[in-house]
């Protein structure tokens, strides 16, 4: 190997008898294939002058185009027409074997077509010079005659690379973005186009990691402005002359001077393997590499028509051969492979030659950037001319020699000489390396795209070949890449098939590598193509699939254990929670249902915790127990944690309580993230509606819920958000409560006391919201006793009618049998009683025991069935719930007891239990009269009073004395209000307490207590008339109820107090001030007036109301 200054390039040919090489001055070496000797051509350019076309003519001294200023080379021609000339100094020439060949076969060529001017123009190899050659002084090569002008003004500094867009359409950057884009399209398999547009890299469109990450906006490691700026600069100044060499090369193609032609290709692709081009970033080299090989696809195709041309002798191999004469390794190479992709094309040779020898040569570029590059470009010129079917090995044999030879290159761009040991330099180099990884994945799409790739050579070759390759090279990035894009781009099935020679090598891998992605995304795969093959509905006749399945658990399982000892006390208690969740996920997409498996790994995750807690090895098993109390994992750790104890959840709800370790886990993380945990169970419960089913359940359920059910004392200075999150708490566990039933109504019961027992520890809000829950859910257990109570009592009615039926029936039988006594005593003088008449009449004697045995034996039964609960267990529960609340808000606690006195009271007066009954719902009415007396806020006692009046106008079992003291107490409440026109309202309200008529009231009437709150509620609208005018329509409000009673006949309300009244208030509204109260008042007032006039009318009611003046 030779190193040159302008990279790393050795010229490395197959079919050299030695290997001699020889530098020169920019470090570009030039290979003889064939000849058995290495030579090297160095010419020194005078200053201003213009080098020799190296295909001009084959007399001529080929210069090396490596050295020099690519600007003298190339600049714009001059307006008018140079002469040529040229001085060459006699070269010492060494001359071999394969040199003579070549000259004869050129010479040949010239003989059958003289006339031809392409034949002049068509280079041959020149004879190896030594480096004492004397140099040519050359005009311009170029006749203004013969190509025009490009159709833009000469390059300066200060254009930019917008400005060097060419006339093809658009910005290089957009076309550049626009292949960037277009990189998930597979390769086509017609011939390439002869537009400008460079093939996309074809890659894998469902593999979100092989998207060319091309920058990375706002990271620490981007280049300075004043680097940037440099960088744009050389790409701009690079770009511009590819574009002027295309521009050039497509003139001469028109005018068919293949010299030219070739000589503008390699010093439009030249452009790759320049000094300046070597200083740009891996992203600026590839759009500048992607601009040059724009027109490399119309090369070809100008190859092909050369070659058809029926007035040209020569052949497609012979052009294959005579681009390798070119003097730059770089360009000759490019040049190289796109003659050899339209030498296949043109079938003149096969393709397996045309392939190795392009893949020996490309071993001559050993500069990691470039090659990578130039390689990537042989891929994609074969990509449509593989050989497949039958042939396919030598197809996969190429792109596995391709593949290894890139991941080299690319690896060893990490380790290229400069300052890279800085970690700023080593992460630059790294981003740098990952925006080209694209390049070396496109080889293993390009396999997994080949049709005569059968899953055994995929298993037995090509997969070996790769796991070899990402073993032996170490590094870290390429390792992860690598692996994920076997994954992705290869089949499902061949996956399945070669499942365990891909997870042996996992843990080969380095420790950067993160192996929990690699097993993700491979599970992924699998767990999705055995959703696919069920929604198919595909028969597996030999189950294949389901034992493939059922055994991939245990491969995977395995892999994790055997990651564990590879990396051992480096693999800290994250990963191993991760790599858990995996397997767990895996195993709930796969084998729902298998409790085994989510079991073993929540217990390999609890192992490992105590183990690392014991020591940091996790290998460490002798030393002594470390309490689970003890232990604190790290932030990620238990971000992790609760992710893993959440997946389960979601598939199996209230089964998570079957698992052995899941509680043991659960203590491990703090209270916050329990409760989220909490929380995510709740939702799950919600979901799926199930509920526990027995005591043990319940109290695991609520011992993980324990976090959730303690919310803080108050809510003051609490966030929206948690107070959002706090209301959402509230209405999960209302809704679990709910959901607490059981066919055994004492089973039931002993649910709701346990889960009471855990809610009564909550404080403030919490308590309250989650208690109302428990006391209506007892409501229904109560109603259960009184509907199966009812059932009794129609059974003992019945057993009662039938035991009357049974008794007349017995009392009929006896008088028939005394009248039968008497007939047989005449007859027994006759005819004295045989044996078989005593027998007859002791048989119905005898049956009578047996009717009582088992009448016995029944009602043991009946009194055994019974349930030992009784209602009074209920609401006893039910008081001492309410109780537990009050404290913290009573009028809620006020509301319920109403509530449980309705139900109390319903069922009293239903006859089932009737004493207790009507004790209950005394008792619950006086401890709602007490809440009262705790409330302070007057619109509160608005609301308590008109609940209450409702409450015990719905009464009916109470007796009448204490319900005179309960009305008579509550109308003092209504007196006792902060302010008279609220006084004025309860006191009317409280009314009706005296006079309760109509469907469901209590039926107490006591007509004079309702006439003196009505003449109390009057005085107090007079009052509240003279502080205010606002409070007229209270007097409107008073003229309605007075209408109401004397329609309902209450005896002592009479025509005169509602003429009275009436007349009242249309003296106070003659005398009202304010406009907006009196037409309010007027309006009510009218409404009222013209409801009595109805009533007038009415036959019903026309003689009552006719004494009503109005």
């Amino acid at each position: 190997n030779s190193m040159g200054n302008n990279g790393e390039n050795y010229g490395s040919n197959q079919g050299f008898s030695g290997h001699q090489f020889a530098v020169g001055n920019s470090g570009v070496m030039g290979g003889n294939p064939g000849d058995g000797m290495a030579s090297s051509a160095s010419t020194m350019q005078p200053s201003g002058g213009t080098p020799t076309t190296p295909y001009s003519n084959p007399s001529q001294v080929m210069p090396n185009s490596g050295g020099g200023s690519i600007t003298q080379y190339y600049s714009p021609p001059p307006s008018h027409v140079h002469q040529q000339t040229a001085t060459t100094a006699s070269p010492q020439v060494i001359q071999g074997n394969g040199y003579q060949q070549q000259q004869a076969m050129y010479q040949t060529m010239q003989q059958q077509n003289p006339s031809s001017q392409q034949h002049q123009n068509i280079p041959m190899r020149q004879p190896i010079l030594t480096q004492q050659a004397n140099q040519a002084s050359v005009s311009n090569r170029y006749n203004q005659s013969q190509i025009q002008k490009p159709p833009y003004p000469p390059y300066t500094q200060n254009e930019t690379s917008n400005q060097a867009a060419d006339s093809g359409g658009g910005s290089y950057a957009a076309r550049s973005a626009q292949a960037y884009a277009s990189m998930g399209s597979p390769p086509s398999t017609t011939v390439p186009p002869t537009s400008s547009t460079t093939p996309a890299i074809p890659t894998a469109q469902a593999t979100p990691s092989m998207n060319p990450q091309v920058s990375i906006k706002g990271s620490k490691y981007d280049d300075a402005p004043s680097v940037q700026a440099q960088q744009n600069r050389i790409l701009t100044d690079c770009t511009r002359k590819v574009q002027e060499h295309a521009y050039y090369m497509k003139q001469a193609m028109d005018k068919g001077e293949l010299a030219t032609v070739l000589d503008r290709a390699s010093q439009m692709v030249g452009e790759l393997g320049d000094m300046s081009s070597g200083n740009l970033t891996p992203k600026n080299y590839y759009e500048l590499y992607m601009r040059a090989l724009d027109d490399m696809p119309n090369l070809e195709d100008y190859f092909l028509s050369l070659a058809g041309n029926q007035t040209i002798s020569y052949t497609m191999k012979n052009i294959y051969e005579h681009v390798q004469y070119c003097p730059r390794v770089l360009s000759r190479l490019y040049l190289q492979i796109s003659a050899g992709s339209a030498l296949i094309r043109s079938k003149e040779e096969t393709a397996q030659w045309v392939l190795t020898d392009l893949i020996d040569a490309a071993k001559c570029v050993q500069n990691p950037l470039r090659g990578l590059f130039l390689r990537h470009f042989l891929l994609q010129a074969t990509r449509d001319k593989l050989p497949d079917g039958d042939a396919v090995k030598d197809a996969y044999e190429f792109v596995l020699a391709n593949f290894i030879e890139m991941n080299k290159l690319w690896v060893r761009i990490q380790h290229l000489p400069g300052d890279g040991k800085t970690k700023d330099q080593r992460k630059k180099r790294e981003r740098e390396r990952n925006e080209l990884r694209i390049l070396v994945g496109t080889n293993l799409v390009r396999l997994s795209q080949l049709e005569g790739v059968t899953s055994k050579i995929y298993g037995d070759v090509i997969l070996p070949k790769i796991l070899e390759q990402i073993t032996v090279c170490g590094d870290p990035l390429a390792q992860a890449y690598l692996i994920d894009c076997i994954i992705q781009v290869f089949p499902d099935e061949y996956h399945i098939e070669t499942l365990p020679i891909l997870l042996a090598v996992c843990p080969k891998l380095r420790d950067k590598v993160n192996i929990r992605t690699i097993m993700q995304s491979l599970m992924d795969r699998l767990a999705n193509f055995y959703a696919e093959e069920e929604l198919l509905d595909e028969k597996d006749a030999n189950e294949v699939k389901k034992t493939v399945a059922q055994e991939s658990f245990p491969l995977f399982e395995d892999c994790v254990q055997q990651v564990y000892h590879a990396r051992g006390p480096k693999l800290v208690s994250k990963e191993v929670i991760r790599l858990q969740t995996a397997l767990l996920n895996f195993s709930l997409k796969c084998f729902p249902g298998n409790m085994d498996q989510v079991s073993n790994c929540l217990g390999v995750c609890l192992e490992f915790i105590r183990q690392a807690a014991t020591s940091p090895a996790p290998d460490a098993l002798n030393l002594p127990p470390v309490s689970d109390d003890s232990i604190n994992l790290d932030e990620a750790s238990v971000s992790e944690l609760q992710k893993m104890l959440s997946v389960p959840l979601d598939s199996l709800a209230l089964k998570v309580l079957q698992l052995n370790h899941y509680s043991a886990l659960l203590k491990f993380l703090p209270l916050d993230s329990r409760r989220d945990v909490g929380m995510t169970m709740l939702r799950a419960i919600d979901a799926s509606g199930d509920a526990p089913t027995d005591l043990k359940e319940l109290k695991e359920l609520f011992n993980i819920l324990q976090p959730v059910i303690q919310g803080p004392d108050n809510t003051d200075g609490l966030s929206e958000t948690r107070l959002e999150k706090m209301e959402e708490e509230n209405n999960l566990v209302s809704k679990l409560i709910y959901l607490l039933e059981s066919n055994d109504i004492e089973m039931a019961f002993e649910m709701l006391t346990i889960a009471r027992s855990h809610l009564r520890q909550a404080s403030g809000p919490r308590l309250q919201s989650t208690l109302v829950p428990v006391v209506f859910a007892a409501f229904r257990i109560v109603r259960q006793l009184y509907a199966e109570s009812q059932i009794e009592t129609k059974d003992e009615q019945l057993e009662k009618k039938s035991d009357l039926e049974d008794s007349a029936k017995s009392e009929e039988e006896q008088t028939d049998k005394a009248a039968e006594d008497l007939a047989t005593e005449k007859d027994e003088e006759e005819n004295p009683p045989t044996e078989a008449s005593d027998d007859d009449k002791k048989t119905p004697d005898a049956s009578e025991p047996e009717k009582s045995v088992e009448a016995d034996i029944d009602s043991d039964t009946k009194v055994e069935s019974k349930s030992s609960l009784s209602t009074r267990d209920v609401f006893l529960f039910i008081q001492s719930t309410i109780a537990m609340l009050s404290s913290g808000s009573p009028e809620l606690g006020l509301k319920l007891y109403s509530i449980a006195a309705l139900s109390s009271d319903s069922m009293a007066e239903a006859g089932s239990s009737g004493d207790f009954l009507t004790q209950a719902t005394h008792e619950l009415l006086t401890q709602s009269f007490a809440l009262y007396d705790d409330i302070d806020d007057y619109l509160t006692q608005q609301r308590c009073i008109i609940n209450m009046v409702g409450t015990l106008l719905a009464t009916k079992s109470i007796a009448k004395e204490q319900f005179e003291k309960f009305t008579t107490k509550l109308t003092q409440f209504a007196a006792k209000l902060m302010r008279k026109q609220d006084q004025c309202r309860m006191v009317l309200l409280c009314s009706h307490l005296f006079y309760a008529v109509g469907k469901g009231m209590s039926g107490y009437k006591n007509p004079k207590r309702t006439l003196e709150c009505l003449q109390r509620s009057l005085k107090l609208a007079d009052a509240s008339a003279m502080s205010s005018s606002s409070n007229f329509t209270l007097f409107v409000d008073l003229l309605e109820q007075y209408v109401y009673f004397f329609e309902e006949e209450n005896p002592v309300i009479t025509n005169a107090y509602v003429s009275g009244l009436i007349a009242l208030i249309g003296e106070h509204l003659d005398s009202l001030i304010d406009s907006h109260v009196s037409v309010e008042g007027q309006a009510h007032f009218n409404e009222v007036l013209d409801y009595i006039r109805r009533k007038k009318k009415a036959d019903d009611t026309a003689e009552r109301f006719a004494q009503i003046k109005i």
